[in-house]
């Protein structure tokens, strides 16, 4: 099933505001489970999952176990798990947004929202960005491993300075050359020109758009009137 970006960009946006305004885990779940149901239905079945039972693992942990620790450990871990349950949601919807919608696709939306152009490329390119620096880090990672180092937490404290000068230099430099990359080719394909634009990509909210829209209002209101 295919929402519109501009669904996606809405609900993300009001997840922000759920998480800022709701305090309750209880609540928060409610969110969880309603963002896991948008990924099912945007084809993101296992991802959604996994995502949910640790959300839901953690929270399970904290409720039942690590606040009936009467130690500087429990002060500890609630301090990053206050975060982390505030935080999560927003990032959850975030990854699934930008796992099922295509750099075209959220241009476009852009567009039907008349932003202006230099949010839009810049949105755009951010988006592209992203799987070119994830594909880079996969060949790093494969590089590596022909030299016998090991890309983990074990290999930088074995040897930090090799590790640095082994992944993190080339992932500098391929960054750097990826961003440049990209910049020419949207620049080549006339993402700078001032004329009308258009798209062969038909955006138009529909009926499930209209249901998650709706689900999305009712849970702000109920984070503001409670």
């Amino acid at each position: 099933m295919k929402f519109d970006p501009r669904t996606k960009v809405f609900f993300l946006l009001g997840c922000a505001i759920i998480t800022a305004l709701a305090a309750e885990i209880s609540y928060l779940s409610v969110l969880i489970i309603v963002i896991a149901i948008i990924g099912t239905l945007s084809g993101e079945i296992k991802f959604s999952l996994i995502l949910s039972l640790i959300y839901f693992s953690l929270m399970y942990v904290w409720t039942h176990y690590i606040v009936l620790i009467d130690n500087s450990l429990s002060i500890l871990f609630s301090a990053w798990m206050t975060l982390v349950y505030k935080v999560y949601p927003s990032t959850m919807m975030a990854i699934i947004m930008i796992k099922t919608t295509k750099v075209s696709e959220f241009i476009s939306a852009m567009r039907k929202l008349r932003l202006p152009d230099s949010f839009i490329i810049t949105f755009a390119m951010m988006l592209r960005y992203i799987p070119t620096l994830k594909e880079n880090w996969g060949y790093i990672k494969d590089s590596m491993k022909l030299r016998e180092i090991r890309s983990s937490f074990i290999g930088f404290f074995k040897s930090p300075s090799l590790f640095i000068e082994c992944l993190y230099t080339p992932l500098l430099i391929s960054a750097s050359n990826a961003i440049d990359e990209l910049t020419i080719a949207a620049v080549t394909r006339g993402i700078e020109n001032p004329g009308k634009k258009t798209s062969l990509i038909q955006i138009k909210f529909r009926i499930v758009d209209y249901i998650v829209l709706l689900a999305e209002g009712i849970l702000i209101f109920y984070a503001i009137v409670r």
